[in-house]
């Protein structure tokens, strides 16, 4: 059950993957509103236990998530993956990375299975859903992420807790 500690950052990523799905957009200030309580949260813990180590690893965890996103957002033509996901996924890796190496290797192996699986699902659904509207139906599909973020992340602490 010590899973338990990362509640903001499940909150806030069930909260922002609402809002990916209905609006395509992330917005940053819950994102940061929910790093900083998680942050708050960590922080309390580690006092309370003398050890921040964990804590300390929440940070790395935060800031290579959003290394790697970032890179990878610049990375891949076509704008695929925006500021919203690099955000989404450093709170994700924020969560993940308190619980270690292993728990951050495990939520980008999620994120990658959960990905592959998630787009093509997610275009096919589009598709069908766009069926006998109006409009030319050419233009750019923009698959929601964030929900693949989160869900990773879940899967990820739940794994290794």
């Amino acid at each position: 059950m010590h899973w338990l500690i990362t509640i903001p950052s499940l909150v806030c990523g069930l909260a922002i993957s609402v809002t990916d799905l209905r609006r395509r957009i992330v917005p940053r200030p819950w994102v940061m509103a929910g790093v900083a309580v998680q942050c708050a949260v960590f922080l309390a813990v580690g006092i309370r236990s003398h050890d921040l180590w964990p804590f300390v690893c929440a940070c790395f965890g935060l800031m290579g998530a959003v290394g790697v996103q970032l890179s990878l957002a610049m990375a891949i033509p076509r704008h695929a993956l925006g500021l919203g996901d690099v955000t989404a996924s450093g709170m994700a890796g924020f969560a993940t990375g308190y619980f270690g190496l292993e728990c951050f290797l495990w939520f980008w192996l999620c994120m990658g299975v959960l990905g592959v699986g998630w787009v093509p699902a997610y275009s096919v659904y589009s598709r069908v859903r766009s069926r006998g509207r109006t409009g030319d139906g050419v233009g750019r599909l923009r698959v929601p992420f964030v929900p693949v973020i989160a869900t990773a992340a879940a899967l990820a602490v739940m794994c290794c807790t």
